[in-house]
């Protein structure tokens, strides 16, 4: 039986989308027949809040074919540069903690977060002679110009690019979203395409039931983080100040209290900013009863730096999705058809198309099938399976 050591940042009952893209990768390794080890930290996305767990150097969970050890990390917000370095660097020093706990290991794959973890996993390949295979679902530095927390070509910019490409070279193997961030890995930082594999996101469909309602309700439900134009909705919504076009935006993070500013001093009635977190199956009832899922990625510089799992979540409910993006993702959501694109943020444009959409819901119903076809096709779990095969060959 192979044995993969997994070092992630984050983990249940923490909940983001590296999350759940290592929830679903573990339970298709397990399912292939590998024994997985997860080193991982103590509870504290996104507000640094331990959620009942004790402080210790290491805690170690153990499952059917699966131990977790649980190394410390600081009790911070995920909020702000500074923050996050503190928190990347304290793991990438604590996750060795467990160097001499395990026995022998066949894979090292580094996961959340990014290059981080790939450091401390040269480690462990170097100690345990194995191979590491480095997951990125964000580009480095580049996601962090995206973000607006370094510039391009900055000091840190390019100490970033620095420990990137390190990264990519040390690596045995690297996994990656989309063909687009192949590519860019391999152009801008010379790497062997033979070394990147595609491994998507995947999700299973959940039958919503149809809606009869008046009323036109967009969704949007997540990270409430910078590499989301939220604001942008706030400026559609006000646009349009009409009590039968509602907008939700459901979510945690460091954008929650300048949404709710927003908000409130333009007395907006038609927008809900609402921080807390549903239990899943209420999370689920909410997202069905949404006429549009609504995808804001903020305008940037390197728009295929990443390609985001909510776009992966928000089909599996076959409604249409409203897309604010460039890139891959546009090219991608107008080639298969899943909703409305807008490749630039056109407030007034957009809020004319959702009033003029609000008359015409019966063409929304076209897209349920189509979305739920398009989630089979590329991101279900017979995909990760072949292509968790691929990689591990």
């Amino acid at each position: 039986m192979k044995k993969i050591c997994i070092i992630s940042q984050y983990w249940l009952p923490d909940l983001n989308g590296d999350v759940i893209r290592l929830k679903n990768c573990i339970k298709t390794l397990i399912n292939l027949g590998y024994e997985v080890i997860l080193i991982t930290t103590l509870p504290h996305y996104p507000y640094g809040n331990r959620k009942g767990y004790k402080l210790k150097p290491i805690t170690i969970e153990k499952g059917k074919r699966i131990k977790i050890i649980r190394v410390y990390i600081p009790s911070l917000k995920h909020e702000g540069l500074h923050r996050r370095l503190i928190l990347y660097i304290s793991f990438t020093l604590t996750s060795l903690f467990p160097l001499f706990l395990l026995s022998k290991v066949d894979y090292i794959w580094a996961f959340s977060q990014r290059i981080f973890s790939s450091l401390s996993g040269f480690v462990y390949k170097i100690f345990y002679r194995a191979k590491l295979i480095s997951d990125i679902t964000d580009l480095w530095p580049e996601a962090l110009v995206n973000t607006g927390y370094t510039k391009y070509n900055s000091l840190i910019f390019k100490i970033g690019k620095l420990l990137a490409k390190t990264v990519y070279l040390i690596s045995d193997k690297i996994t990656v979203l989309t063909d687009a961030m192949k590519n860019f890995i391999v152009e801008k930082y010379e790497i062997n395409p033979d070394k990147i594999k595609i491994l998507p996101n995947i999700t299973e469909k959940y039958n919503c039931d149809e809606i009869d309602d008046d009323k036109l309700s967009i969704i949007y439900s997540g990270n409430l983080g910078k590499n989301y134009d939220l604001i942008s909705i706030i400026k559609i919504a006000k646009l349009i100040n009409n009590d039968k076009i509602e907008f939700v935006i459901r979510g945690q993070g460091e954008m929650y209290e300048i949404l709710e500013y927003l908000v409130k001093r333009n007395n907006l009635k038609n927008v809900k900013i609402i921080n807390e977190q549903l239990p899943y199956k209420e999370y689920l009832k909410e997202m069905c009863r949404s006429t549009v899922l609504v995808l804001p990625l903020r305008d940037s510089i390197f728009p295929d730096a990443s390609f985001p799992i909510k776009f992966v979540e928000y089909l599996r409910f076959g409604k249409p999705l409203l897309i604010i993006a460039k890139g891959y993702l546009a090219k991608f959501a107008k080639e298969k058809e899943v909703g409305f694109v807008f490749e630039e943020v056109k407030y007034e444009e957009i809020a004319s198309f959702l009033i003029e959409l609000l008359n015409k819901k019966e063409i929304l119903k076209q897209y349920r099938q189509r979305n739920l076809t398009i989630l089979d096709e590329y991101f279900s779990e017979k995909i990760l399976k072949e292509s968790i095969k691929e990689v591990f060959k």
